[in-house]
């Protein structure tokens, strides 16, 4: 492969007006470049980022000096997320080193689970030490396995033990999460979990009756069909039950209050997070929308709203103080 140069990914970035992943790929392959995965997200596209991964796994990037003074560490890392090792930047290039697809699939499992105390860095020992091959195998770890780790003494060992542990009741919504489905976020874990209430119901519902589901269309449905069909997820799931974690919807509804209806947060709220006030509005039965349209029923409006309520009082739609907000919730 052709080595990186900076003068002429600079001159990609600084020049051309690339919006898609074909017309990186072929301005790279016109300069030279022999990749084949260049991708372009929406974070990288406003950083005026270029990507291009190289023959080692690293990721390589080049960024116009306007806005190297404001990119951060921090702010690089939540645009990369998952899976990275580490981060430099050096003359305008950042250099972003991943771990394998396993290990990162593994961490977005921590994650969904809400287990602390095992980094990147541990998790890609464990896969090298075979010790975990599926999210499933993390919960037969020991503790005397882990403080062999490199980073890992007895206290922090014990303590990831412990995390690991608890994680088992975190619910199915959470579980759907970690799975890894294609387009199973955070938000279909929820209205999954809240329709079916158990993985058992779950895996018997057809693409016909998960299509019928708000917000799961015929192509999420069929990528949970798929997966729950694969000989690989079923034996995930028997060893996941086998270690003793729940299957079941933790949440329970708090009735149908809002069913039918469309809410849409804008503005800083100061009694809920947004995604805590869309959790009481989804467990009510109704839907939290991210923009304002003729079917939305409420705008919740907090501190500093900007352009979803002007855009609601174009419409004529019913905008709500925080705590009007908060007394619909109790009735």
């Amino acid at each position: 492969m052709k080595n990186v140069r900076q003068s002429e990914i600079l001159n990609i970035v600084q020049t051309k007006d690339i919006d898609t992943q074909e017309q990186l790929l072929e301005e790279l392959r016109s300069r030279g470049f022999t990749t084949t995965q260049a991708t372009i997200s929406r974070d990288i596209k406003e950083l005026r980022l270029v990507k291009e991964l190289t023959s080692s796994g690293e990721y390589r990037y080049a960024i116009s000096e306007r806005k190297m003074s404001s990119t951060t560490d921090a702010r690089l890392r939540n645009i990369f997320k998952e899976g990275v090792l580490s981060i430099d930047v050096a003359q305008n290039i950042v250099v972003v080193r991943t771990m394998p697809g396993l290990a990162s699939a593994a961490c977005s499992a921590l994650d969904a689970m809400d287990i602390d105390g095992m980094g990147p860095a541990v998790m890609s020992q464990l896969i090298e030490r075979g010790l975990v091959r599926t999210a499933a195998d993390l919960y037969f770890l020991t503790a005397d396995q882990l403080a062999d780790l490199e980073r890992m003494g007895k206290k922090s060992a014990q303590n990831a033990v412990d995390a690991i542990a608890a994680s088992k009741t975190r619910g199915l919504e959470r579980l759907l999460f970690a799975l890894g489905i294609r387009q199973v976020g955070q938000k279909a874990g929820k209205i999954l979990a809240a329709r079916f209430g158990s993985f058992d119901a779950l895996a018997q519902a057809g693409e016909e009756e998960l299509t019928a589901i708000d917000d799961v269309g015929g192509i999420t449905a069929a990528y949970i069909r798929a997966w729950l069909e694969s000989p690989q997820s079923q034996h995930l799931i028997s060893r996941l039950k086998e270690a003793g974690v729940s299957m079941e919807a933790v949440e329970q509804s708090a009735g149908d209050q809002f069913k039918g209806m469309t809410f849409v947060l804008t503005g800083a709220l100061e009694r809920f997070t947004r995604d805590e006030a869309a959790a009481l509005i989804e467990a009510r039965g109704g839907k939290a929308s991210g923009s304002v349209s003729k079917k939305t029923t409420y705008v919740v409006a907090g501190e500093n709203a900007g352009s979803k309520l002007r855009k609601a009082n174009e419409l004529g739609i019913p905008v709500l103080t925080e705590a009007a907000f908060a007394e619909l919730l109790e009735k």
